[in-house]
């Protein structure tokens, strides 16, 4: 089964205090999980910096809770339903997301509004219509997806910024890239009777060690395998062992395969894909815009599970 939406966790976990009794951290974990029958690997699941998804989702969905006076907090690591979390439940809600908290509770808005720097709302009688969101991600997960959609339109900047270019910028931005991955000093050759060796990385000073580059800015066609062997034939006709081959485009899986299975020689594909997410990571054509730092309270030392 999928993992359950925020806002329905938030639900689930109301109902679950709905005994009146105190539970733990722990206990209300299992139980959220039991009720959406996630597997071990749904509730280990993991975001692309590393967060807990499910964790995460219920820590949002208590929070929340909390802010409206659902939920109290009895003591570390300890939460009880409220009488006002009580009557929301007999009320029969079918989802609590940030419509309905908006609505009824005035300490929740004032909560919400002030972290949303909405200062013309103040939920009064007179005041102008609120503009609801749909807690389906929680504030950590709409980070995440901010980033990534930041990520993917730098990449498209990217792609298009070196496609204007000509032949022999692409070959100069790669070999200054495997310069800026620490891999030695670059030279761009070209010279004939050279194979079709576009640059060369230098590893030591003096030149005993040599990675030996081509660079093909091909933009749609799939670099197929006649063109590898005809790199890797430059490369034994030079004495070389290692070389690497760089496209805007893709490797077809025969081209792979073929690499795979080298012996003599060492030779590494980066696509078009790799190429731009290694200038990312290395800042080559890029520059950081900001740098935001987010601290988080560490609940495993403030609540221990009991």
């Amino acid at each position: 089964m999928a993992l359950p939406k925020f806002d329905d966790v938030t639900l689930v976990f109301l109902q679950f205090l709905a005994d009146g009794q105190v539970h733990t951290r722990a206990e209300y974990f299992d139980a959220i999980a039991k009720h959406f029958q996630l597997s071990e690997v749904e509730r280990n699941a993991v975001s692309k910096s590393g967060m807990n998804l499910f964790r995460d989702r219920c820590y949002w969905a208590r929070y929340y809770l909390l802010r409206a006076l659902l939920v109290e907090k009895v003591s570390n690591g300890k939460y009880r339903i409220t009488t006002r979390g009580l009557e929301l439940l007999k009320e029969k809600p079918t989802k609590i997301n940030a419509k309905l908290l908006l609505e009824k509770y005035e300490e929740f808005r004032e909560f919400y509004l002030k972290s949303h720097a909405e200062k013309s709302i103040t939920g009064t009688e007179n005041a102008s219509p609120i503009a609801i969101p749909i807690m389906e991600l929680t504030p950590t997960e709409q980070l995440t997806q901010v980033e990534e959609t930041l990520r993917q339109e730098l990449l498209e900047k990217l792609r298009e910024a070196i496609l204007k270019n000509t032949p022999s910028f692409f070959e100069q931005l790669v070999v200054r890239l495997l310069e800026k991955m620490g891999y030695g000093i670059g030279e761009i050759t070209g010279k004939s009777g050279d194979g079709g060796i576009d640059g060369i990385i230098y590893e030591d000073k003096l030149g005993l060690e040599k990675i030996h580059i081509q660079a093909k800015r091909f933009e749609n066609a799939p670099v197929g395998r006649p063109t590898i062997q005809g790199f890797v034939g430059a490369l034994v006709g030079l004495g070389a062992d290692k070389g690497v081959f760089i496209t805007m485009s893709h490797f077809s899986q025969d081209a792979a395969n073929y690499v795979k299975g080298l012996k003599a020689q060492r030779v590494i594909l980066i696509d078009g894909e790799k190429l731009l997410q290694l200038m990312i990571d290395h800042e080559l054509g890029v520059s950081v815009d900001r740098i935001i730092k987010i601290n988080k309270i560490d609940n495993d030392f403030f609540e221990p599970d009991e």
